[in-house]
């Protein structure tokens, strides 16, 4: 079981190591008490009970910001297996009886890259997809194809992302000109360095020339 008190003391690193840690023991453990189908006569021989299948953290998790009391945002990323639904289930209920808020999702690579391309605010979530646990190639498969469709979609994503910023204005505040700020929500707060971070995925300019300093020199 997680200290959750331990949690709240430590170190911005050492409360995402020990969340990391303790995710891939409930993953290991969610993987040896689901059952997978058994193998048809003559097929394939079973792949190891992890493959295909990746534990992924977003959010602040996934960009190791977790703050004392956040949220664990994750992604049971899976290749279509038929059991993932007990699994998800093995998975999930520990965190929740442990006490801790989870928003959480179960998709292919295809059903994750298919939502981001169409609603900004999940597209965000999964630009900062990162590893916990599993199988680290279908990790690798899904940023690589978020971030493909990321660049793909831009042209529409990108003016949901300004609408976005202008309705936590018009909600919130400019954070400089408020007496008790949201640090994180406030137009100026912290999701600015989200909204940086997604204008430089879309790659909306070519970078420099090598020889553009001697412009200025």
């Amino acid at each position: 079981m997680l200290d959750l008190d331990a949690l709240t003391a430590a170190t911005r690193p050492e409360r995402v190591r020990l969340v990391d840690e303790w995710l891939t023991g409930l993953l290991a453990e969610a993987l040896a008490g689901t059952p997978r189908p058994s193998r048809r006569r003559g097929g394939p021989p079973a792949e190891p009970a992890g493959t295909g299948l990746a534990l992924v953290a977003v959010g602040s998790l996934g960009r190791r910001e977790l703050p004392p009391h956040g949220d664990l945002d994750l992604v049971l990323v899976h290749d279509g297996r038929p059991e993932i639904a007990a699994l998800a289930d093995a998975l999930w209920y520990p965190i929740w009886d442990a006490g801790l808020r989870l928003d959480h999702s179960v998709r292919t690579v295809g059903e994750a890259v298919s939502v981001a391309g169409d609603d900004v605010k999940a597209g965000l979530g999964l630009l900062d997809a990162r590893h916990v646990a599993g199988d680290p190639e279908v990790t690798a498969g899904l940023r690589t194809a978020t971030l493909g469709s990321w660049r793909q979609h831009a042209g529409r994503l990108l003016p949901q992302l300004r609408d976005l910023r202008r309705g936590r204005s018009r909600q919130i505040g400019e954070l400089g000109f408020l007496l008790e700020p949201d640090l994180k929500e406030a137009y100026g707060g912290l999701r600015e360095g989200q909204v940086l971070r997604a204008l430089a995925a879309a790659q909306l300019a070519d970078a420099p020339p090598a020889d553009a300093g001697e412009a200025y020199a």
